[in-house]
């Protein structure tokens, strides 16, 4: 054994006769080689996301939990209680998390009667106390109660787990019909559900009924934890994410004609090692050199390790098939080592590595926003998906952005002008000094000036000189021009001013100046001695009327500097700079670089001009030209016109009010009814409401994105790309070689109408999460079944965004049998069998190019 391949020879010498006695006399050297395994080493990537998590834990919580757990100082009860902690947590780690606790005994309590966090939880756990019979049947209806209550993650796996330490009491345990409604209850919510015994005192029969997958509807068994020191690693290796799945054997690699086994793994200098031929064929596993953090199922013969970098290894030792886990987000490369051996089933070994790159989440990528609109405003507001609009993320993460409102501090000429009386009146004695308020003054939109009228009184000239002028500030901008007109005769006062307290300039009634500069202008109103009346030095009431025109103010909005930041959802973010500029009046013109034109109210024409640029109309009736480059329209809720111009250009109705139907086909302007009538012309792309729409291609290839809502999507003619999005959609390819795309997060029941394998291809790369490409990896995502017969044949295929998981995406290929296309042959209920038959179908497929997925 493991001395290489064996071979041994025998010879042989013949003669061979003809019908006329000829005869010939030969030899013949017969080979026999001892084949030998091969093992090859592989290195596979995994990017950490985050997935969230739905827990409904069931806790038994009897008098015999007090015992002791074998664990010094800890009854079962307590060391539950920690290992459930730390299970939350470990849940917590890969993205948000709801929790419902049900404890049960002679009876069972909802502890937390909603969906809770996990601090909550975590809480609530650490002061039960033991007591009671165990009376399973209350704790499973408890437990479905619970699960529908109000608060539970949208979109999130639903994982169960069931801890009991001993056998029921008579007549409630878990009969026939009770697991049948148990299953049925898993199955219809996608519950994955754990059941875990706690020492020596409970057996597989009575915990088995509960253990079921209902997410893959499969039936799996419980697992009985009788060394407790061992729970912590056993429920670690449930928490599963999203997992990168193969086989250690690698490209190429074999167990040999003999077949064979994993015989040990080396991970964290810790060597596991596997006998199958122990326990009576049973098979068991040692660890040795380090601390054990594996646990070995018997029944699977699946050995399940928590790494030292907090993942998940669980490894077929039967197989060599493989799935990590990478439990918690990170910043930095992290590198897992895994080396093992193989054995064919005479002895002879090889061994080779597996190494596992962590990889952190790529970022988002956030690009500089040149924006240019006709909004006057001091708080200009962005929608995000314009801000988005050329901003990427290299794993198709959903963004969003912040800020989305910007403080410009824009006023319209003379905005600020406000008043309605247009009167000031002041006295008092000593030297006066009022502030004037652009707001007091009364505007003639028309004229563009703003008149106030101050009422004012003046002392006596005197020696003392008391009270005789007074002094009126006002903030003048920069080009605004200030008339002064008082109702005295000549002589009886004078008028000068100055600017931010400098020297005074004399200025004759009823003439002006000019703001040279912005800044606090004041006008100086005093009494002088004059030759008239019987008292030439007395007091003087008088009204002067200030007048600004202000059709010259300068800079009322100067271009504003500010930033946004992009954000995906597993952490990462990217920030970039926004410019913003205003253009008065109802025409846009874009620069020759990459803009974002924004119309305001009213009727309004935007020419983008060179670059990418994005296109946003307001809404009256506009008129969008995209120019060269590849931009991006938005239609408004009024009458427009789309023109794409040169390059490959996309209209979008994310604006909608509600669906539309839009055929690019369509030369003449057409009723979008969501959107007003529309006329598209350089058009070639088409992105769907927020409602249900009807979108059609032209001749060209298109690409079409439903968006939300149930959306009927057509290409028509050349190679298009369409992308149902959320929601339930009916799509169609029409000629030419179409792709079908699922993008991150996408989940509802979609149909195909004219997918023909070999010409037409299922891109699903940016919806799974962790496979590789392989049939043995996808088997664990794609699960397919062949319906009907004639014109009711369906093809579907239930994906799991998340291998194993829950299905959240059904993909129906309407008169298509991929069983029979590939040579497969369905079970009677129409189910294609996982393993062999999942494969030849999935191999199929990406052999043709029929499917579309990553390989990491």
């Amino acid at each position: 054994a493991n001395d290489g391949p064996n071979v041994l020879s025998e010879s042989f010498t013949y003669q061979a006769t003809d019908s006329l006695g000829n005869s010939t006399t030969g030899s013949l050297v017969v080979s026999i080689v001892d084949d030998v395994p091969k093992a090859v080493a592989s290195e596979r990537s995994v990017t950490a996301v985050q997935i969230d998590s739905n827990l409904l834990i069931v806790l038994d919580v009897s008098g015999s939990m007090a015992d002791d757990s074998g664990v010094p100082g800890l009854s079962r009860l307590d060391l539950a209680k920690q290992a459930i902690s730390a299970l939350l947590d470990k849940y917590d780690d890969l993205g948000d998390v709801k929790v419902q606790l049900v404890t049960f005994s002679s009876s069972a309590t909802d502890q937390t009667s909603v969906w809770v966090d996990v601090a909550t939880a975590k809480s609530l756990l650490s002061s039960l106390s033991a007591g009671g019979g165990t009376n399973y049947d209350a704790a499973v209806a408890a437990a479905k109660t619970a699960f529908v209550t109000s608060g539970q993650l949208t979109g999130a796996q639903n994982i169960g787990y069931f801890f009991s330490d001993g056998k029921p009491t008579s007549g409630q345990e878990t009969g026939a019909a009770d697991e049948a409604a148990w299953k049925a209850f898993l199955d219809a919510n996608g519950i994955k559900n754990y059941a875990i015994g706690l020492g020596s005192g409970v057996s597989n029969a009575h915990l088995d009924p509960l253990a079921y997958d209902g997410s893959a509807h499969t039936n799996t068994n419980a697992v009985v934890v009788t060394d407790l020191n061992q729970l912590n690693s056993v429920l670690s290796g449930t928490v599963q994410g999203a997992p990168v799945t193969g086989n250690l054997l690698g490209e190429g690699g074999s167990f040999g004609a003999d077949g064979g086994f994993v015989k040990s793994l080396v991970v964290d200098g810790t060597t596991y090692s596997y006998d199958p031929t122990a326990n009576g064929g049973q098979g068991a596993l040692s660890a040795s050199g380090g601390v054990n953090h594996g646990s070995f199922n018997t029944t699977t013969n699946t050995l399940s390790i928590a790494t030292a970098h907090d993942g998940t290894l669980v490894v077929n030792l039967d197989t060599g098939a493989f799935s990590y886990t990478s439990q918690t987000a990170t910043s930095t490369l992290i590198t897992e080592n895994i080396g093992y051996t193989i054995s064919d089933n005479d002895g002879d070994l090889a061994s080779s590595n597996l190494v596992i790159n962590v990889v952190p989440n790529s970022p988002p990528v956030a690009m500089d926003d040149n924006i240019i609109t006709n909004v006057l405003s001091g708080n200009i507001v962005v929608p995000g998906e314009l801000l988005l609009g050329n901003d990427s993320d290299a794993n198709g993460d959903p963004l969003t952005a912040s800020p989305t409102s910007f403080n410009t501090g824009w006023t319209a000429k003379g905005g600020d002008f406000t008043g309605s009386t247009g009167t000031v009146s002041f006295t008092g004695n000593n030297v006066q000094s009022i502030n004037l308020n652009r707001s007091a003054f009364v505007a003639n939109a028309a004229s563009m000036t703003a008149v106030l009228v101050v009422s004012g009184a003046l002392g006596a000239v005197s020696n003392n000189n008391v009270n005789d002028e007074d002094r009126l500030n006002i903030s003048l901008k920069q080009g605004e021009t200030l008339t002064l007109d008082h109702n005295l005769a000549g002589g009886r006062i004078t008028l000068e001013y100055s600017l931010n307290g400098g020297p005074f300039i004399a200025i004759s009634d009823g003439a002006s100046f000019t703001a040279a500069a912005d800044g606090n202008y004041q006008i100086h109103v005093t009494n002088i001695a004059n030759g008239s009346g019987g008292n030439p030095n007395g007091a003087e009431n008088y009204q002067l009327t200030m007048t600004v025109n202000y059709a010259g103010a300068q800079d009322s909005t100067p271009d504003y500097h500010g930033s946004y930041t992009v954000s995906d959802n597993h952490g990462g973010s990217d920030s970039a700079a926004v410019g913003i500029s205003y253009q008065a009046g109802h025409t846009l013109t874009g620069t020759t670089g990459d803009d974002v034109l924004i119309a305001g109210d009213g009727d309004n024409t935007l020419n983008a001009g060179d670059g990418n640029d994005i296109l946003s109309a307001g809404s009256g009736n506009n008129t969008l030209h995209g120019g060269a480059g590849n931009d991006l329209l938005y239609s408004g809720t009024g009458n427009d016109l789309l023109d794409g111009g040169a390059g490959n250009d996309t209209a979008s109705y994310a604006h909608a009010t509600a669906g539309v139907t839009v055929n690019l086909g369509l030369l003449a302007a057409q009723n979008t009814v969501g959107a007003g009538t529309d006329t598209l012309t350089g058009i070639e792309n088409l992105v769907g409401s927020n409602f249900n729409d009807t979108l059609t291609g032209d001749g060209a290839s298109n690409r079409i994105n439903g968006g939300l809502g149930h959306d009927v999507l057509n290409g028509g003619g050349g190679d298009d790309l369409l992308i149902g999005g959320l929601g339930n959609n009916t799509l169609t390819g029409g000629s030419g070689a179409d792709t079908f795309q699922w993008q991150a997060g996408n989940s509802g029941h979609d149909v195909i109408t004219d997918f023909t394998p070999g010409l037409d291809k299922l891109d699903l790369s940016q919806l799974l999460l962790g496979e590789n490409g392989s049939a043995a990896s996808l088997d664990d995502y794609l699960h397919f079944s062949v319906t009907g017969s004639g014109a009711s044949l369906v093809t579907s295929i239930d994906v799991s965004a998340i291998a194993g998981a829950t299905p959240n995406q059904t993909i129906d290929l309407a008169g298509i049998n991929l069983a029979s296309h590939y040579g497969v042959t369905p079970g009677a209920d129409g189910m294609i069998a996982g393993g062999a038959d999942t494969a030849t179908i999935i191999n199929g497929m990406l052999n043709d190019h029929s499917l579309k997925v990553d390989t990491v």
